[in-house]
């Protein structure tokens, strides 16, 4: 199977973003402090949900879901969302994938994580669970 990390096109939001849109068949999201504060990355997961791409998050430890006020109010918390208006993605979209994205349920990964966890983790992914507990041992 073909694993393509967006790290390795930052190049052109128009190419990833039509890359997440025709060539992914599942994105997985690793969930940061800041994904949600993220252009590029909110570019992705709004691309993902408009043309149903299956996701899977990865929370990270640290990682906060986005409450209504926050999501009402995305425009003003996140200032350069120009970048993806400009590519054609809709405030209102943005603002769905966002909510759609909190509500997801999560693989969870610890603060500290052994070689155990990394193999659960890595197993979940293959499996497509979209949900479950990494071991800290």
């Amino acid at each position: 199977r073909e694993v393509f990390l967006d790290a390795d096109n930052l190049e052109s939001l128009d190419s990833l973003l039509s890359f997440v849109a025709t060539d992914v068949q599942t994105l997985v999201v690793l969930g940061s402090r800041a994904i949600f504060f993220r252009p590029w990355c909110i570019g992705e997961m709004t691309t993902a949900n408009n043309c149903n791409v299956d996701s899977i998050l990865v929370a990270l430890p640290g990682m906060q879901a986005l409450d209504q006020q926050s999501i009402d109010t995305f425009d003003t918390l996140v200032p350069d969302l120009d970048c993806l208006l400009d590519n054609g993605l809709r405030i209102d979209a943005i603002r769905r994938a966002m909510a759609e994205f909190s509500a997801k349920p999560s693989i969870q990964v610890p603060v500290s994580i052994s070689s155990v966890g990394m193999g659960d983790l890595s197993g979940l992914l293959v499996k497509g669970a979209t949900q479950g507990v990494v071991s800290a041992e």
